[in-house]
């Protein structure tokens, strides 16, 4: 059988695999290789660098600085106008393989000219216009607040260049509903998040913490991880253990204030370990920001998860949590589940759940290539 081959572009270097997105790409090109399909992998990057462990899953690594392009001068979205590099065409246009864009951020080629005759796949990790609009809501420094309203305005009008794909690939059912209405003409599948998460290991009985963590360097994992220490740590019994990312000196300060532990950057197998050793693991947002691939991290290595609607973006993974919208609520169902252990039962209807729904499916997007 005739070697496949896929040009993969990627808003930045997937490795390591420690933030939302990139989560999803090192994971997919995992799956790639064990599928046999041959991966030339384009990156674009501002403040990582490249990395050899990438060489040995992939055909070919090209890397690509970001531009300093200044957002105010460019009618594109500031995601989009910083990815745009002469280099990359030329290297696609080496051969007639499809390309698969991650991201809206990486589509600046997905109407040039030269690729007009390419199989063209776009991975669609959000509904960006809208994430942006939170992010605008949920700033308080006035000119970021401006930015991301502008850069929510961009991308609004930059999303009807996806007309120019062959498929489009949503990540989560919202995604899905959304891109099959604006874009009715073309192929929309849904395709669910790849993580490392491929086998269901969650610890029966009971743990002794309840568990929030997330990308603390990011606003809204900030935002909720504060409302968490304020409004639930003062009225539950077990000790809750914040941990992530580059959280903020204001963060740590609040914490401490409070005597909450906060676990600053734990390696993937450590915090695998928080997760799994929890009693409860709070996956919260206060807004609604697309698909948390976190919330699978914990649905597959932890114990109880409770969850709200803003992070709930599929039914299947809803079945799997307890729906707590407040702190109120967290609280009276925290003082229940303190004395109930996690049992084989439980496993049970999660693994069930979680094996039928969210398993890396690779093997839809080979049938597209």
């Amino acid at each position: 059988m005739e070697d496949k081959h896929l040009h993969l572009i990627s808003f930045d270097i997937p490795y390591p695999a420690d933030y939302g997105g990139v989560i999803d790409v090192y994971h997919k090109l995992i799956n790639f290789k064990k599928a046999g399909i041959k991966i030339i992998l384009h990156c674009y990057f501002s403040k990582r660098t490249p990395q050899g462990q990438l060489d040995d899953m992939c055909e070919k690594v090209f890397y690509y600085k970001r531009s300093s392009v200044l957002p105010i001068f460019s009618t594109k979205p500031y995601i989009v106008a910083s990815r745009n590099n002469q280099e990359l065409l030329n290297n696609l246009l080496q051969d007639q393989y499809p390309i698969f864009f991650e991201g809206i951020h990486t589509t600046h080629l997905l109407n040039h000219p030269s690729l007009k005759d390419r199989k063209k796949i776009v991975r669609l990790h959000n509904i960006e216009h809208r994430y942006y609009k939170l992010l605008a809501k949920s700033e308080s420094n006035l000119l970021k607040k401006i930015f991301f309203h502008i850069e929510s305005f961009k991308l609004y009008h930059f999303e009807k260049r996806l007309k120019y794909a062959d498929v489009l690939l949503p990540i989560s059912e919202l995604e899905y509903t959304y891109f099959k209405k604006a874009f009715p003409s073309k192929t929309v599948e849904l395709v669910n998040a790849f993580s490392k998460a491929n086998e269901v290991s969650i610890k029966t009985g009971k743990g002794k913490y309840v568990l929030y963590h997330g990308n603390l360097s990011v606003n809204e994992n900030e935002i909720a991880a504060l409302y968490l220490i304020k409004n639930l740590s003062p009225y539950i019994l077990l000790p809750l253990v914040i941990a992530g990312k580059n959280p903020s000196e204001k963060l740590k300060r609040f914490a401490s204030d409070h005597t909450i532990e906060l676990i600053s950057n734990p390696s993937e197998e450590s915090l695998s370990e928080l997760i799994s050793n929890a009693h409860i693991n709070i996956v919260f947002s206060l807004f609604e920001t697309g698909t948390k691939l976190k919330l699978l991290h914990v649905l597959f290595g932890g114990r109880f998860c409770l969850a709200n609607d803003n992070v709930l973006l599929s039914p299947a993974l809803a079945a799997c949590c307890i729906r707590t919208e407040d702190a109120q609520t967290m609280i009276e169902v925290i003082k229940v589940l303190q004395e109930q252990e996690f049992g084989e039962k439980e496993i049970r209807i999660r693994t069930e759940i979680l094996t039928k729904n969210f398993l890396n499916e690779v093997s839809k997007i080979i049938g597209i290539l």
